[in-house]
């Protein structure tokens, strides 16, 4: 199998997340794959928003298949693995106003592998995030990968890919916080999705000089997004009024570096763990 490019591995990367309360459905978001390695420590986890899997007690992710004999190849098939929270394995962003989280998912690794299963995931990582960010300049062109209301894939159990541009520049914190606006078509569903700069030669903002190379990076997580109130009038008997909500076309995006402050977290969890003889907690899976 050809070596896949990055917005392939991106694809592999980003999951559908379906969440249930007692079985019942609550609602569905978007996540992604994060690897952390520090100190000889990994760990997998799953990136998404704090307000995707509140008030749920199992997540619901279709998961593709490795190949036993090569896996470093995905078959094709899919899994359904489900996932039972508890607050031991769920690592949320030490400010709660940020709205981001990240959930232990190599224990969900092991327990797969122990009933013969292999998952083929691509993780992304610390290194995807810029290191520069004043080198962006005010407005970029950016794309997404999600699921908008719930839709994607559904063959091939892949996320939908938007593009768009930024709405205010990366570099300067929107209303103050760690986030930038961008100009893009987002839906409930999105919500978690993560969004890359993807460029093939670019202008370095801070040199001002032409840059031939490229650059592929990972710069924020979508959180929310605004929406107004059309108001109006059903003629009926007695006239009621109505109001509909319209999403306008604009995205919250977290900047991505605040991944790194919940790595924190995840390591000082698992040396915990270790020294306490169990390499991991929190988390049980169905496959």
């Amino acid at each position: 199998m050809p070596k896949l490019t990055s917005q392939e591995q991106m694809l592999y990367a980003t999951m559908r997340i379906s969440t249930f309360q007692k079985e019942t459905p609550l609602s569905v978001g978007t996540g992604f794959f994060w690897g952390i390695e520090r100190g000889g420590k990994h760990a997998v986890v799953l990136v998404t928003n704090n307000h995707v899997i509140d008030g749920a007690d199992t997540l619901s992710l279709d998961c593709h298949i490795a190949d036993n004999k090569s896996p470093q190849n995905p078959t094709g098939a899919t899994a359904i693995v489900r996932l039972e929270l508890s607050e031991g394995g769920i690592f949320r962003h030490p400010d709660p106003t940020v709205d981001l989280c990240m959930l232990d998912f190599s224990s969900i690794l092991d327990i797969a592998r122990a009933q013969g299963t292999e998952i083929f995931l691509k993780s992304m990582s610390r290194d995807l995030i810029p290191s520069d960010w004043d080198a962006f300049d005010a407005v970029e062109e950016v794309f997404m990968a999600g699921c908008p209301q719930g839709i994607y894939d559904e063959f091939n159990k892949f996320p939908l890919v938007r593009k768009g541009i930024t709405a205010t520049a990366m570099y300067r914190p929107y209303n103050g916080a760690n986030e930038f606006m961008v100009d893009m078509a987002c839906f409930p569903g999105s919500s978690g999705s993560p969004v890359f700069v993807n460029q093939n030669g670019y202008t370095n903002k801070r040199s001002s000089t032409y840059e031939m190379s490229s650059r592929f990076h990972l710069v924020g997580i979508l959180h929310a997004g605004p929406t107004f109130s059309n108001s109006g009038e059903v003629v009926l008997g007695r006239q009621p009024s109505v109001q509909i909500a319209t999403m306008m076309h604009l995205g919250q995006v977290i900047r991505a570096d605040a991944l790194l402050e919940i790595e924190d977290l995840v390591i000082s969890h698992m040396e915990g763990a270790a020294g306490r003889g169990s390499g991991r907690s929190g988390e049980t899976a169905q496959i």
